[in-house]
């Protein structure tokens, strides 16, 4: 009789770009709360370790998305995703990577489409699992224009930027992490303004939100948003965003420490 494969439960997952340090960093920061039983429960990769060493199963049943997700890398233990035992999911990347280059061979071109598709589709069925709202064009938010930024801050209430001639300085001004908002720029941190940053953080479904802006005329005005924010910029604040993003992620407080 063989023996059985190890095979790794996975109930975190954080996927990174190749060169994000920001998004590895961030792991890191969670392994180090999680107690050591639970640190294998978390599994963070740079994209293409996923993407280019998964086999993935999707199916529709009793009208929800089943998932399972298997990665295996070389040298590794099996690591499974499924979607009945994931808690969250924070997917970073901005690439799908594929074997070839896209540009000029038909099949990897294809083989991307395919790939994005499937990616789309897997984190979509997760629900709330997904801690950011993926989009066909970016699987990890949002990437408007700073036009269409203005725009849709404008909506929620947020003081805008109006075209001007001149360039002005650009800050990170205000972190958002589900309900914690944590200013950076002095002229931003308003109740009216952090109400409405949480509320454009919620209207484009990112679990992490840098609001950029200008304290030109002493007056704070929103000029553009980025839905993967590097939280090293919080500074003093990056413990708290670390541990708040870990709590959208479904890691209890209970668990995670501040010990090394």
């Amino acid at each position: 009789m063989g023996v059985a494969e190890p095979v790794r439960e996975v109930h975190w997952l954080l996927v990174h770009d190749l060169h994000d340090a920001a998004g590895a960093w961030l792991g890191r920061q969670w392994k180090r709360r999680l107690p050591p039983n639970q640190r294998q429960d978390l599994l963070v990769l740079p994209t293409p370790a996923l993407t280019l060493h998964t086999r993935a199963q999707l199916r529709i049943a009793e009208g929800r998305t089943q998932s399972l997700l298997r990665v295996c890398l070389p040298g590794q233990e099996e690591c499974r995703i499924s979607s009945d035992t994931l808690r969250g999911v924070l997917w970073r990347a901005d690439g799908v990577w594929v074997k070839g280059d896209p540009a000029t061979d038909m099949e990897a071109a294809y083989a991307l489409q395919e790939r994005q598709a499937l990616l789309l589709a897997w984190l979509h069925g997760l629900g709330p699992a997904c801690a950011t709202r993926p989009r066909a064009d970016r699987l990890a938010g949002p990437r408007w224009s700073g036009a269409t930024w203005r725009t849709r801050a404008a909506a929620c209430g947020l003081p805008v930027m109006a075209p001007i001639a001149s360039p002005v300085a650009v800050v990170p001004s205000l972190f958002v992490v589900g309900n914690m908002v944590v200013p950076l720029a002095r002229t931003a941190a308003s109740p009216a303004v952090t109400e409405a940053a949480r509320l454009l953080a919620d209207q484009e479904g990112c679990a992490q939100l840098l609001l950029y802006g200008t304290e030109a005329g002493g007056h704070w005005h929103f000029v553009q948003a980025d839905p993967c924010p590097d939280l090293r910029m919080a500074g003093s604040a990056a413990d708290r965003l670390v541990d708040a993003l870990a709590a959208r992620l479904g890691m209890g407080s209970e668990s995670l420490t501040r010990s090394a």
